[in-house]
């Protein structure tokens, strides 16, 4: 069914539940510490408590760590060599400089990449994916800092591993933001070029 629906408003779902997963994690991940995971007894109310909780930790951790450029979710027209390197491995392609551009002149030509059902479709699977790394990465390191929290006490193996596996998925996934970031801001890139290639002039571009 969700196939079906306009696709502003699939984007704003995914994106939604990809906080309310990455706030969870986080919020499950405490209660695991005080053993007060939920049961078959608790009510109701408490779960839709903990999807609104979790939906805030969600996107307010993306945003912290965004601000601390841990992660990101912004354009970023010229990525170091690591994400080059990346790039390149995703890809199969070298990096490109990316032209000077302004959020103004993106306008017209995001209209026109939508034309085109293939570069949609990569552009919004960027997209997503970068939502999803900028936000499952700070979740998930911060649920490794609560298991080893957990098993500094009680010494299981289990949190351990618990822990280190959740500590490698955030790193990993820190690495995968920017590696998507870097594709978004290459598709915007290109469509630009294709759309000034078409002799557009900059007050046709303002105007539109």
């Amino acid at each position: 069914m969700i196939g079906e629906l306009p696709r502003n408003v699939r984007e704003f779902i995914v994106r939604d539940l990809i906080y309310i997963v990455g706030g969870g994690i986080v919020l499950m991940s405490f209660l695991y510490c005080f053993d007060r995971l939920p049961n078959k007894d608790t009510p109701v109310a408490f779960y839709l408590l903990g999807a609104g909780v979790s939906y805030v930790l969600g996107c307010s951790l993306q945003d912290l760590f965004s601000i601390a450029r841990l992660v990101t979710t912004a354009k970023y027209p010229k990525p170091n060599r690591w994400v080059c390197w990346m790039y390149l491995r995703f890809n199969n392609e070298n990096w490109k400089d990316v032209p000077e551009f302004n959020s103004s002149e993106l306008r017209p030509t995001f209209r026109e990449l939508m034309k085109d059902d293939l570069r949609r479709a990569h552009y919004e699977r960027a997209i997503s994916g970068l939502i999803l790394a900028a936000t499952m990465g700070p979740c998930m390191l911060v649920s490794s800092l609560l298991i080893f929290w957990r098993w500094f006490s009680s010494c299981s193996g289990f949190d351990l591993a618990i822990a280190v596996t959740s500590l490698f998925l955030s790193i990993a996934l820190f690495a995968l933001s920017w590696l998507r970031a870097a594709q978004v801001t290459r598709t915007d890139a290109d469509a630009l070029v294709d759309y000034r290639a078409t002799g557009k002039n900059e007050d046709d571009i303002g105007g539109m």
